[in-house]
């Protein structure tokens, strides 16, 4: 089996940055209409859409790869390897503000953390961390309540992904659509073919 491999589109790239633009100088004329409601409305905007899109456009424009299909297993683009043997549930889900992304479900996150190089995991702590301070109202979605973001912070990146996967209907690695090069649903079911096609067994 070829290996294949997943990129940020381009032209989705683009659109989104006019987007999370337009909705970030709306925010600002909220905020200058000094409407007590009209200066929360465009607080929320510019946290979502200026903070949390610009932090993903910025990723996208970095990387060149999201994550690469292989044979043996999924090898993350900012770095990392999963095996199938750990790879749970694929599927489509959100992240802040409700934008599509892909979600992986890991079955064994130790083993995950340890396949990424001390500034790998760095890199990540601080993505989980930006992606908890955005969404740090979100309930979980999974039942678990020990999700505390304070404590979160002074622990580890598996206690980060697992915050995540516990508001992320049980995915610690997740892919916004501004990574993807197709919409997350469809890409999800190519993954999951491609598992069953590597490993042999069904979906």
């Amino acid at each position: 089996m070829e290996d294949v491999v997943i990129k940020p589109s381009m032209g989705r790239t683009v659109i989104v940055l006019l987007v999370c633009v337009a909705f970030t100088i709306g925010g600002v004329l909220l905020i200058l209409s000094g409407g007590l409601f009209d200066i929360a409305l465009g607080i929320a905007a510019i946290v979502t859409f200026g903070g949390g899109g610009g932090y993903y456009l910025s990723k996208a424009l970095r990387s060149s790869t999201t994550f690469t299909l292989t044979p043996r297993g999924i090898d993350v683009g900012a770095g990392g390897f999963v095996p199938w043997s750990h790879v749970g549930r694929i599927g489509q889900t959100k992240v802040a503000g409700g934008v599509q992304a892909l979600g992986v479900e890991v079955r064994n996150v130790a083993a995950y953390v340890g396949t990424l190089t001390p500034e790998q995991q760095r890199a990540a702590l601080r993505t989980a961390k930006f992606g908890q301070r955005v969404g740090r109202s979100a309930p979980a979605t999974d039942g678990d309540k020990s999700g505390d973001l304070d404590s979160i912070r002074k622990r580890d990146l598996a206690a980060a992904l697992n915050w995540t996967a516990a508001r992320s209907d049980g995915y610690h690695l997740i892919f916004p659509l501004l990574t993807l090069n197709k919409p997350a649903d469809k890409l999800a079911e190519e993954v999951k073919a491609y598992r069953a096609k590597a490993t042999g067994r069904g979906r």
